[in-house]
């Protein structure tokens, strides 16, 4: 009973944090320091994002299903010399943003084991939390010049956003809250910097899932009952995360999430010097 229990906590801790600026990596990575989960923590996150992806999906279909249909098209004009930029439609501009701003990520594949070792290390966490504090204290002073379409965004945005979204590989700098607040930094309109953002997410985390299951495979992970409790949690969750998600950012009440990320920063950070000089 009590594995039901923790994979219920994780999958809720999953659903928000994914989507609310907070990271997610970040408080699972609190979370099982303190549980001292468990003995396949890694199929676990796998599974949980796997989750979440699919609630993006799901919430973003209209626009998942016309970049997927303008990827094949972009294909086509490509080698039938009919491609234009200038001409291109929301979903085929907004496909190759994606592209674009996926791209970053190869760079940090061969610093991948790196990246996954800091999630042990709580004080290193806080820090990241504490950084995507300061993105969102930021944003939130910057985001009222925010209303550039995304018939206006540029290759340049595209790429900055990509930039820092391979830096929120790091545990517990915030996936969304670091590229929503570069968005709306950038000068980018609300409702596109959420699409983007959350969009953007899909071929990150579906390609991080791929890397990880390789990982599971190699150790032999064992899958549990309550596995699949933790991933429907998540995935309802996750649903309402990213509808609250959107309210917070029309609202303007987005940024004010960044004195929760100082607030459990500063407790992350006090638990890593207190577990350092007790050891």
């Amino acid at each position: 009973m009590a594995e039901y229990i923790e994979a219920v906590i994780l999958g809720i801790i999953q659903g928000v944090t994914e989507f609310l600026p907070v990271s997610s990596s970040g408080h699972l990575a609190i979370a099982q320091f303190f549980m001292e989960t468990s003995e396949e923590p890694l199929l676990m996150s796998i599974l949980l994002h796997f989750a979440t992806l699919v609630a993006v999906v799901i919430c973003f279909r209209r626009d998942v299903i016309g970049i997927i249909t303008e990827f094949f098209l972009c294909i086509r004009d490509l080698f039938a010399g009919k491609f234009s930029w200038k001409n291109a439609n929301q979903h085929r501009r907004m496909m190759i943003l994606i592209v674009i701003a996926t791209l970053p990520l190869f760079i940090v594949l061969p610093f991948k084991d790196a990246v996954e070792s800091v999630s042990s290390n709580i004080f290193a966490v806080g820090i990241c939390l504490a950084v995507t504090g300061v993105l969102l204290f930021v944003s939130d002073r910057v985001s009222r010049k925010a209303h550039r379409s995304g018939e206006k965004a540029r290759v340049s945005d595209a790429l900055a956003i990509g930039v820092v979204q391979a830096c929120a590989t790091l545990p517990g700098l915030s996936r969304s809250g670091s590229t929503v607040s570069t968005a709306l930094i950038l000068g980018l309109e609300r409702e596109y910097a959420v699409s983007f953002s959350f969009i953007l997410s899909l071929p990150a985390v579906f390609g991080a899932t791929l890397l990880q299951v390789a990982d599971a495979v190699e150790s032999h992970a064992e899958f549990k009952a309550s596995y699949l409790v933790g991933m429907f949690t998540a995935f309802v969750v996750g649903i309402a995360s990213i509808k609250l998600m959107k309210w917070l950012v029309r609202s303007d009440k987005f940024g004010k999430f960044c004195y929760y990320c100082f607030a459990v920063a500063a407790f992350a950070v006090g638990v890593g010097i207190y577990s350092m000089t007790s050891h």
